[in-house]
Parts: structure tokens; sequence; C-alpha cells
């Protein structure tokens, strides 16, 4: 199989963004979600342009411990 064309302009188009975007937004209930959903055109565009520049550098992890039905931490991004 052979690739024709750069992946990277259908990748980073803002409908792709905008569709992962909904799709992880899915469940969430944090503030961060909320506060990023009031202002998600602009920032989906920042975040477009960080990544076509090569100069994105994604949030630190939290992590949470659940202990049903076994303990396991859970890493959150």
């Amino acid at each position: 199989m052979q690739r024709v064309g750069s992946l990277k302009e259908g990748f980073l188009s803002f409908e792709n963004l905008y569709a992962a975007y909904k799709k992880a937004y899915r469940g969430t209930k944090s503030y961060q979600s909320y506060a990023f959903a009031f202002n998600a055109d602009q920032e989906l565009l920042l975040i477009q342009r960080e990544l076509m520049a090569g100069s994105y550098n994604p949030g630190d992890y939290s992590y949470f411990t659940i202990y049903e039905p076994k303990k396991r931490t859970i890493s959150v991004a």
C-alpha cells in the first residue's frame, strides 16, 4: 500500500479535531471540561495551530485510586 500526500491536513482539520473533542467530552462532568466547552471553538483553533507548528505540549496527568472491584490507580490526562 502506498500513501499519497500528507495525512497531516486531514488529521489536523478543524472538523476532525471537533469530532474528537465531542467524543472525548461525552460523560465528563468536571469544571475544566465545562470551561473548555464554553470556548471550544477558540480552544480547538489554538490546539490546531500548536499542533501544526509542532509546539503542542499536553498537560500533566492527574491520578486517583478506585477500590472496586480491586484497588487500582487511574491516570487522567
